[in-house]
């Protein structure tokens, strides 16, 4: 049954919006595989059979929980790839920005809701990265490839497959600071610390770990060979 939940924004009352509500903020505290579906429900208000009603199954939940504050991350980053395209050269640093800034800023607005879904996006890359994969290819193919092809385009001396594994590494990684309110208090951080400082730091961070030279390896260490034992004499 496919799901019944629009993509338009919804009153904060309703049967779908309180389950989303409720299915991200369980998901976050308890893990994926930790919260039952009629958790979800009771947590929501409503009864056993709502989430099959309006959502269909378990894993369009999910879908559904991802889309929702996608679709205003990629209104924040639309202009920032419209200026990369512009650009005659890919930058790394710039592409960094557009991966970065739009997610803490959603983040950041959001409060604890906004780093339960960071929370939440985290685990479903690593747990379930193939429902992550159907949903950002459904959604936001063109703004999530140009993103990680850019960030290839900017750096042609390294190896396009090496650029892509950091890329994925650092978006996991990001997304489990972003979702850590000791490491990132979007709202709540300590005085003089604005969430949109730190967001720099975390762009000057993947800038790095993007664009770092290969470093020169010696293979495996090598087993030290034991000494032969001394014969007695006899």
């Amino acid at each position: 049954m496919a799901t019944r939940l629009s993509s338009s924004p919804r009153s904060a009352g309703d049967t779908p919006s309180r389950l989303l509500d409720a299915a991200e903020r369980l998901f976050a505290r308890d893990g994926l595989r930790g919260t039952s579906l009629r958790a979800v429900s009771a947590s929501a208000g409503a009864n056993s059979a709502a989430i099959h009603y309006h959502f269909g199954s378990r894993d369009a939940l999910l879908e559904a929980v991802v889309i929702r504050r996608m679709q205003a991350i990629a209104e924040y980053r639309r202009p920032m790839l419209e200026a990369l395209a512009a650009a005659p050269r890919p930058c790394v640093r710039a592409t960094a920005e557009a991966l970065v800034l739009p997610l803490a800023q959603v983040v950041a607005e959001q409060g604890d809701a906004g780093q339960a879904y960071a929370k939440v996006l985290a685990q479903l890359l690593e747990e379930q990265p193939r429902l992550v994969t159907g949903v950002a290819r459904a959604h936001f193919a063109d703004a999530l490839e140009g993103l990680r092809e850019g960030m290839v385009a900017a750096r042609p001396d390294l190896p396009a497959k090496l650029v892509r594994r950091r890329y994925a590494l650092a978006f996991v990684t990001l997304l489990r600071v972003l979702g850590n309110p000791t490491l990132f208090g979007g709202p709540r951080a300590k005085p003089g610390r604005r969430w949109d400082v730190f967001a720099g730091e975390l762009v000057d961070w993947l800038t790095g770990a993007i664009g770092a030279a290969v470093g020169e390896t010696s293979g495996p260490p090598h087993r030290r060979r034991r000494p032969a034992p001394r014969r007695k004499n006899s």
